[in-house]
């Protein structure tokens, strides 16, 4: 039986005695009781909306992570890692090295931390937790980033399913529901092609970064020292196969 499932047994059950105490309250003009398989009923209620509200626990923009995405794949980065033939670094200052725009350039005293590497596909990728500083924040700001390294550079560009409303006027239009901003837009559109617009939508990604031959996208928080190994893997591949489609790879 699936975990969601067991986890509504109780709530069902519950509700079920609740049900039988107001029929028998009812039947038999028993106020108390009645009141009391009403108000089980609703507790009952209540748990049954909390256990399928927290299977959906929200991700990055309002993107669906599931409770089974936070599941572990191993008891430890390292020991992830060894099993999937990737390398692991405490940190590695030379993926921010080259950010002149962009997530990777923004705020100060910027790390990138719990660094997990590989080579798939023929393509060189990276997972870590970015971390800087940023005015008006009350400390670090904390992001996990997949990173891929392509075959040749790519003209720069930063699409969003969602530009942040504070950059929106400075995005066009590319495709309903995405937009994207360049220092020469007029030659991105041949590089995001169809199938690579809909491999980040399979994939549940909303932000692609290109500079150089660098592609990279995020999601808020940390992942890559966590409990989130299944997303790490997972991007990675969706990651890749986003790479896979643009005209450079």
């Amino acid at each position: 039986m699936p975990t969601r499932l067991r986890r509504l047994v109780l709530p069902v059950f519950c509700a079920a005695i609740g049900l039988l105490a107001f029929w028998l309250g009812t039947v038999e003009g028993y106020g108390f009781v009645r009141w009391t398989g009403l108000v089980v009923i609703g507790l009952s209620a209540l748990g049954a909306v909390f256990v399928l509200i927290e299977d959906r626990l929200p991700g990055a923009h309002g993107a669906g992570v599931t409770a089974a995405d936070l599941r572990p794949l191993a008891a430890t980065r390292a020991e992830l890692a060894a099993r999937l033939g990737w390398e692991v670094r405490n940190s590695d200052a030379r993926l921010l090295d080259w950010a002149r725009t962009g997530l990777l350039a923004d705020g100060g005293e910027r790390r990138a931390n719990h660094v997990l590497t590989g080579v798939r596909h023929g393509l060189r990728f990276a997972v870590f937790e970015y971390v800087r500083r940023r005015p008006g924040d009350d400390g670090p700001v904390g992001t996990t980033v997949w990173m891929v390294l392509l075959p040749e550079p790519v003209p720069p560009f930063e699409l969003w399913r969602d530009p942040p409303h504070a950059d929106r006027a400075a995005y066009r239009p590319l495709a309903p529901g995405w937009s994207f901003r360049a220092p020469h837009p007029a030659v991105v559109p041949p590089v995001l092609t169809r199938t690579a617009l809909a491999r980040l939508e399979e994939g549940g990604l909303v932000h692609l970064q290109a500079e150089g031959p660098t592609l990279i996208t995020h999601r808020p928080g940390f992942a890559s020292a966590g409990g989130a190994q299944f997303i790490v893997v997972r991007d990675v591949e969706r990651l890749l196969a986003v790479a896979q489609a643009l005209p450079a790879a």
